[in-house]
């Protein structure tokens, strides 16, 4: 059993700190503060990137798949072609590596920058969430995407970067949305997906008649089942072969669940006319996209981590939704308890899940033995 009270110290410090920072600096107008407030933050986030860097790595700290990224780090010629193009991690991820490695031969460098980045990325992701007292619930609950980063370090880069796509679609900004997409993509291929999201943002616009755009989409979903085999075979391509014949645990429908349950929520009340987040709003349009995933899921195991994508959404929309709901249950719609109940279920039953069993492949956290600050 690995200890999880560094784990839990660390997600609720990280959130309640930049929730009250986020809170606070919205009601100051003195720009020296602004700026104070941006100093203690950037020293904050180093404290942390030294802890997450300098970190015990073996096989019972670190996290399960760090050992194998430090083999990649350390077997990293100097030579670009030779130490990127040769690699089978995605090349943007490995470019990333193969520059560290060009300023220190050093691993934990390379995850103390890494988590450096990581960090601004969570400070940018949570700078766009409504802000209220139910934000807190999501700034904690996207810290936990830190904790996966101990294994899924590509997964969570690519996702944070991802949503920023998503957040530059909101604006109508397609070639950045793009550009977003291939960077997220060049860290980790699943968040190729971003392009799913931007072909559904196009033709959703393009389409003024929805009755004919969701008759498209239901066709277009049938017809995705028959493309399993395409999916296959590309990953066989890019060398991930072995996903292909691993066995599954059996299709874990939770996900998709409460994703049509909210899309019920939100198309069929007046909830989205109390919402003014548009980026929670384009969140809600693009649920429908998770539907997708199923047959791939149903197919090919490695389908499960399309889903770190959407609970990040799922995250994200949670004080809107949470203001509405109370905000129609002071006004006598009772009828809002029952989703009230809906979300507690599958939030409680997230973060048991992910304390219980998916802490686990981060391992024990303990710093290097004789490590110094100074």
């Amino acid at each position: 059993m690995i200890d999880i009270y560094p784990y839990v110290s660390f997600t609720l410090f990280i959130s309640i700190y930049l929730w009250l920072i986020n809170y606070c600096v919205t009601r100051i107008n003195r720009v020296e503060i602004k700026i104070a407030f941006g100093i203690l933050t950037i020293w904050i986030f180093g404290v942390l990137s030294v802890f997450y860097g300098w970190r015990l790595i073996d096989a019972e700290h670190g996290g399960l798949d760090t050992v194998a990224y430090q083999s990649i780090f350390n077997s990293l010629s100097q030579n670009f072609s030779e130490g990127v193009l040769t690699q089978r991690i995605e090349k943007g991820y490995a470019t990333f590596m193969w520059l560290i490695k060009k300023i220190n031969n050093d691993f934990s460098l390379f995850l103390f920058t890494y988590f450096f980045v990581l960090l601004f990325l969570y400070k940018k992701i949570t700078h766009y969430i409504s802000l209220n007292y139910f934000s807190l619930l999501s700034y904690f609950l996207i810290a936990l995407f830190l904790i996966d980063s101990f294994n899924l370090s590509r997964m969570v880069l690519g996702v944070f970067i991802l949503f920023l796509s998503v957040v530059a679609l909101s604006d109508n900004k397609y070639l950045k949305s793009i550009f977003l997409v291939l960077v997220a993509s060049s860290i980790q291929m699943v968040c190729i997906w971003g392009f799913v999201f931007i072909g559904y943002k196009y033709f959703y616009e393009k389409i003024e008649n929805k009755k004919v755009f969701y008759t498209y989409y239901l066709i277009s979903l049938a017809s995705s089942f028959l493309l399993v085999q395409l999916f296959k075979s590309i990953l066989m391509v890019i060398n991930y072969g072995h996903y292909v014949v691993d066995e599954s645990d059996g299709l874990s429908l939770l996900n998709y669940i409460y994703a049509f349950i909210l899309i019920v929520f939100y198309f069929l009340t007046d909830s989205k006319f109390k919402i003014t987040n548009n980026i929670t709003k384009q969140i809600f349009y693009l649920l429908p996209t998770i539907f997708y995933i199923v047959p791939l899921y149903m197919a090919i195991p490695i389908a499960y981590r399309f889903n770190y994508i959407y609970i990040l959404f799922f995250v994200f929309i949670i004080p809107d939704i949470l203001s509405v709901c109370f905000q129609r249950i002071k006004d006598g719609s009772w009828g809002y308890l029952c989703f009230l109940s809906v979300f507690a279920t599958y939030v409680i039953m997230k973060i048991n899940n992910f304390f219980i069993r998916d802490i686990h492949a981060a391992l024990q956290w303990d710093i290097m033995n004789g490590f110094g600050f100074w």
